[in-house]
């Protein structure tokens, strides 16, 4: 069962085998295609999903620059949380952690430096993506 779940190539899983009947009229070798049969039958029908972990950046940036940064967002696969605008504009956007830095350099470009961005403590959240 354990090599089954190990090759499997889903994370974060778990079998359980309960037997109520302690011989082994199967034998050893049918015991183990049979528990071995029953996780791989039970992952075929498994629905999965891909946790991708993120991260959510705010960032504080001139009326100018909103824009040009919404137009980079799907380069990298980020969405918009939330908008405020007031003397400037504070986006809250939510993205692949492993995105982040190339995203953080993006919007340094885009603003000449000017943009003020912070890192929200997102620790143990993640996106869940269809897979």
């Amino acid at each position: 069962m354990l090599t089954v779940l190990i090759h499997s190539g889903v994370g974060d899983i778990a079998a359980v085998a309960t037997r109520y009947y302690g011989g082994t009229k199967l034998g050893k070798g049918g015991l183990v295609r049979a528990y071995s049969g029953g996780v791989k039958s039970a992952i075929t029908d498994l629905p999965t999903e891909m946790l991708i972990a993120t991260t959510i950046l705010v960032v504080v940036l001139d009326y100018p620059s909103v824009d040009p940064i919404k137009h980079v967002l799907p380069n990298h696969e980020a969405r918009v949380l939330s908008e405020n605008y007031a003397t400037r504009v504070t986006i809250e956007i939510e993205l692949p952690e492993e995105r982040a830095d190339e995203f953080k350099n993006a919007v340094s470009g885009l603003t000449k430096g000017t943009a003020a961005i912070e890192r929200r403590n997102t620790q143990g959240e993640a996106h869940r993506d269809a897979g």
